[in-house]
């Protein structure tokens, strides 16, 4: 025991001293029932205990290689993320899960008090097979494989889930109806912060604060085929902030059985205030397309909506090998005019201003297949960003993107 206690305090104690995404979720990084031997257990050996608890770390370092419309940007190596968790059983009932993102923001959530990097912190129970309740920060109840699948296992997001922080505090009923039907209710933060914190651009002055920033989701996730095809549809509808609203009807697809895994996503967000920020950014263009400097400061869009569809199919073509390859399409616009220049015009009037495609193509090297858990990887990224004449009228320009990245990820099991 004093050898698990002597572990537990090094490896805090590391992470303590360790200063891409948001789109996590719930599920453990490595789990339990994972056949690789953990830290803990190389060490004690023989005298090991089977413990109700576990601690995992997460680490993925690439190389990349960046282009803008097929001329050489710049190469970099990059520690991409560095997570840990702990998750396990306080009593057969009691279960809790903590995990923290060391490539995230360690400033303090004025509104939930926490630390902005703390993803998850919650306690689970279950006074039913057919009842469970999750009260602490958790991940929001939207669906899509994308967003529910582990992040160690995502090369490159969407721009709709790289620009979305699913992390908030509240509380989750699931309620299992059968072994193969799941449906959640959820109330929880619709902003996990300040408006002013929150936001990646300035809040439009006329905007006033809610009393009750809250969001309220269902979803339902069903198996069939002998749990092949899993579907996995949500909906949530909050407050932001005084008369400002957002909706977010989201739903996956999911085929998984043999060598392949294919998912089809929809994702759909209609926001009052621009969270995620690919509108409001146009604001902060320095200067127009007349090459004139911009009269007006960068501030953040109102009323606006994005739409995004994800396929992909990875194939297992041998033990030690994985390939997939991936594609997106995505939409942000204005469905109500907001916002002036020069108290005269409408800085973002109605419409659609962009439209992005993303194409992906990677290769996984799987040294021990038997475990799963450290890959070595080649990626390919072709992102083309194509705007409307309205993008256009704030300064943008088409342009593509691309990427060729090299890395290595690894999740360790510590205990």
């Amino acid at each position: 025991m004093k050898r698990v206690s002597l572990l537990v305090f090094v490896f805090s104690s590391l992470f303590c001293l360790i200063t891409d995404s948001w789109a996590q979720n719930q599920a453990p990084m490595l789990d339990s029932i994972s056949t690789e031997p953990s830290l803990y257990e190389r060490i004690a050996g023989q005298n090991a205990r089977e413990l109700s608890s576990h601690m995992n770390f997460n680490f993925c370092t690439t190389e990349h290689t960046d282009f803008q419309n097929f001329e050489f940007t710049e190469s970099k190596f990059k520690i991409r993320r560095m997570r840990w968790e702990i998750y396990g059983d306080i009593a057969p009932t009691l279960s809790f899960h903590f995990r923290q993102n060391l490539n995230g923001s360690f400033e303090l959530s004025g509104m939930e008090n926490i630390n902005n990097s703390i993803e998850m912190a919650f306690v689970r129970w279950k006074p039913t097979e057919k009842v469970e309740l999750m009260i602490g920060k958790q991940f929001l109840n939207v669906s899509g494989y994308e967003c529910w699948v582990n992040g160690v296992d995502v090369r490159e997001f969407s721009d709709f889930n790289d620009y979305f922080n699913p992390c908030r505090a509240g509380v989750t009923a699931n309620f299992h109806f059968t072994p193969d039907q799941m449906l959640g209710l959820q109330l929880a933060n619709s902003i996990p912060n300040t408006l002013d914190k929150y936001l990646p651009y300035n809040v439009p002055t006329s905007i006033e604060k809610s009393k009750a920033p809250l969001i309220a989701g269902a979803q339902w996730i069903g198996y069939f085929a002998d749990k092949a095809l899993m579907l996995q549809y949500s909906a949530s509808f909050g407050n932001m902030a005084k008369n400002k609203n957002q909706l977010m009807l989201t739903g996956g697809n999911v085929w998984k059985k043999g060598p392949v895994t294919a998912y089809l996503d929809f994702m759909y967000s209609r926001e009052g205030l621009d969270t995620k920020g690919l509108v409001s950014q146009l604001s902060d263009l320095t200067t127009t397309a007349e090459g004139n400097a911009q009269p007006w400061a960068p501030v953040s869009a109102q009323n606006v909506e994005y739409f995004t569809t994800i396929a992909n199919i990875d194939y297992r073509v041998h033990k030690n090998w994985n390939v997939f390859v991936k594609g997106a399409f995505e939409t942000a616009g204005v469905y109500e005019s907001n916002g002036l220049k020069n108290n005269q015009e409408v800085l973002f009037p109605k419409g659609l201003y962009k439209r992005t495609w993303n194409g992906q193509l990677c290769a996984e090297y799987i040294p021990m297949p038997e475990r799963d858990n450290l890959r070595f990887y080649a990626h390919l990224l072709y992102k083309k960003y194509n705007y409307t004449s309205l993008g256009k009228q704030l300064g943008a320009a088409n342009n593509d993107m691309q990427r060729i990245t090299l890395g290595l990820v690894y999740t360790i099991p510590v205990f």
